[in-house]
């Protein structure tokens, strides 16, 4: 029986879940301006990339904190707009920003405490992921609310630094096109 091999790391795992993003991305493109399509090359080449890091050891990563790329994309989403509305170095937001849950059309959703009801909301799917990585948690004496750790905080900063830089290896926004397009 073969030994059995270390668990990938979730760094790697994001990087490979971006790639399929990308490749999924400019095929829907390519698929509706009419132009030619080359998926498999693209996938061949893909799972060549991560053959040859499997093979030669791998890139695993120093630090322990938390990538960008880690994070689930609805919950990037997320994140992006509490460390916005939250972080007053940016000078937008306001310090202390807190979620509470709210109940809409009978089903939860996380809405910012005071905001107006036509604010943005986030259904459990966008916040669970960021409290299972510790980049929300519950305020001081408040158990149904939450606010953005401090890891939260320093994750969406190196975020922000490094869109601000405009880092060609932040992941992909969004999947589909819009009316002003891609």
């Amino acid at each position: 029986m073969a030994a059995k091999s270390p668990p990938v790391p979730a760094s790697q795992k994001a990087q490979f879940r971006e790639e399929a993003r990308r490749i999924i991305r400019a095929d829907r493109a390519a698929r509706m301006s009419g132009a030619s399509q080359n998926t498999i090359g693209a996938v061949a080449a893909a799972l060549e990339r991560a053959f040859k890091l499997g093979r030669d050891g791998g890139n695993t990563p120093k630090s322990p904190a938390i990538s960008w790329e880690e994070i689930p994309p609805r919950a990037r989403e997320a994140l992006e707009y509490l460390g916005i509305k939250s972080r007053p170095i940016h000078g937008l937001g306001e310090e202390g920003l807190v979620l509470v849950p709210d109940d809409i059309n009978g089903r939860t959703r996380w809405r910012v405490e005071g905001a107006p009801e036509s604010e943005r909301t986030y259904p459990a799917v966008a916040i669970n992921p960021l409290v299972k990585l510790g980049l929300l948690e519950a305020p001081q004496g408040r158990e149904y609310a939450l606010q953005l750790s401090p890891v939260g905080a320093a994750v969406f900063d190196d975020y922000w630094a490094r869109r601000l830089k405009r880092d060609p290896t932040l992941p992909i926004e969004g999947m589909r096109p819009t009316k002003g397009g891609w």
